[in-house]
């Protein structure tokens, strides 16, 4: 990072930032609603080879932000400006490793992959300015305006090889594959402000949005999930309305209205192969979609209310935030789509709790709900093979507590208190198919040192 104030109203920030990882990922990807063909008792050499994924991630870049105070008819203004550039190289291999159990990460022919090796070359240039300009005392403007140029590439080969029902090789070739896809974008903001008090403000907002694909998502070849050739970027805007504000330390609150609209939005539904017959995910462009809704937070603190006074050493705060979201696919071309609930979105969520503190100690639960939703564009309730279905909804509560005495730090807590059975996913590989449940009751305890 690089901090340098140029005097009272100008100064520069510039941060540099760079990823240099590796990632192995070793298992079976073959069909989810078959038995596990790495072990079978009744038959010990039955056991196939397993499927490693090779993942080499070198990225790097920069963001650099000017900032300067000036006024406009005796009013001050802010003007912001900066650039963010941004290189990234993943290297992609995808293969055969050996049948075993333990962790043994080496491809089992490094040199001729049964699945896949590329190059995903990447690099993003944006130039961005916000304005804040306030026309009154209680009123501001922050218009905001933001240039994008990304682009990715695909370098590598691939190979196809396909199988009898006896497992005999009858089709083994491999190909080459370039890919490159180059994006300019503006991309549009303003913001609105009026503070009829010190301890109010009514807001609205407006930003354009927009989503790019990355060719690296469609090279790992997983039977049960399958991704768009034709897959295209997401666009569309936002935009919201709301009132915040604060009465001493008693209460704070935070109401608003908001709508979100995308071309394209990238969903999931089931497909079925056309050769094999089996089903899978299938990641693609479903339609348009739109959602809007309503989201508020409050925070008071109770003691105060009962009391009528403040203690800087004993507080009692309740907080509540809800969520009512209304999401739907519209003008699809597909009658399976049209007006359907937009998957992973609950159209309600609750999250309220308790947080008790007196000098060196607080403690606090909160309790969590999450109203059911779909898994997939078509809004399926129930499928037999268990790939997509409904999430039911499900309720956790939490507890913690912590302690503080001199520079020893204390915590402890209990994760999912009433021991919920739940979940909130569902396999797209092995060991499928069905849920993936979330975790049960558990505890936790530690020790920290402050100096």
């Amino acid at each position: 990072p690089f901090d340098y104030k140029f005097n009272g109203r100008t100064q520069i920030n510039s941060r540099t930032f760079g990823l240099y990882a590796t990632r192995e990922a070793l298992g079976f990807l073959g069909q989810i609603s078959r038995t596990d063909p790495i072990y079978d008792e009744t038959a010990a050499d039955f056991r196939k080879n397993r499927d490693l994924i090779y993942g080499r991630f070198r990225n790097f870049g920069n963001e650099t932000r000017l900032l300067h105070r000036y006024s406009i008819l005796n009013r001050p203004a802010t003007f912001l400006i900066g650039t963010r550039y941004y290189e990234g190289n993943t290297i992609t291999k995808q293969g055969k490793a050996d049948a075993g159990f333990d962790a043994n990460f080496e491809f089992l022919n490094p040199e001729n992959l049964e699945n896949s090796d590329y190059t995903f070359p990447s690099r993003n240039i944006s130039a961005f300015s916000e304005n804040i300009i306030y026309l009154t005392d209680k009123i501001s403007l922050n218009p905001g305006l933001r240039y994008e140029y990304i682009s990715n590439k695909a370098e590598g080969k691939y190979r196809t090889i396909l199988r009898s029902p006896t497992d005999e090789i009858y089709f083994d070739s491999t190909y080459t594959d370039f890919k490159k896809r180059s994006r300019n974008l503006v991309l549009l903001g303003i913001g609105f402000s009026y503070k009829p008090s010190e301890n109010a403000e009514v807001y609205a907002n407006f930003s354009q949005n927009y989503r790019a694909i990355n060719f690296n998502d469609f090279k790992v070849s997983n039977p049960s999930f399958r991704i768009d050739e034709n897959l295209q970027d997401e666009r569309g805007f936002n935009t919201d309305i709301g009132i915040r504000g604060k009465k001493d330390k008693l209460l704070t609150y935070d109401c608003s209205l908001f709508y979100l609209s995308y071309r394209n939005r990238i969903g999931e539904v089931q497909a079925v192969d056309s050769t094999s017959f089996t089903i899978y995910r299938y990641r693609t462009n479903i339609a348009n979609a739109q959602t809007f809704g309503v989201e508020s937070f409050a925070e008071i603190d109770l003691y105060q209310l009962l009391n009528k006074k403040d203690s800087s050493d004993f507080s009692l705060n309740i907080y509540t935030n809800v969520a009512l979201i209304y999401a739907r696919y519209i003008n699809s071309q597909e009658a399976a789509f049209q007006n359907k609930q937009v998957e992973f979105v609950p159209p309600f969520t609750l999250r309220t709790g308790v947080q008790l503190a007196y000098k060196d100690f607080s403690s606090s639960l909160q309790y969590n709900y999450t109203h059911q939703h779909f898994t997939d564009a078509t809004n399926a309730d129930f499928v037999s093979s268990a790939i997509i279905g409904l999430v039911p909804s499900y309720a956790v509560m939490d507890f913690s507590m912590q302690y503080s005495y001199r520079f020893l730090k204390l915590e402890t807590g209990i994760n999912n208190l009433l021991n919920a059975s739940y979940f909130t996913r569902r396999a797209t590989g092995y060991p499928g198919p069905g849920i993936l449940p979330s975790d049960a009751r558990s505890f936790y305890v530690g020790v920290g040192l402050q100096f």
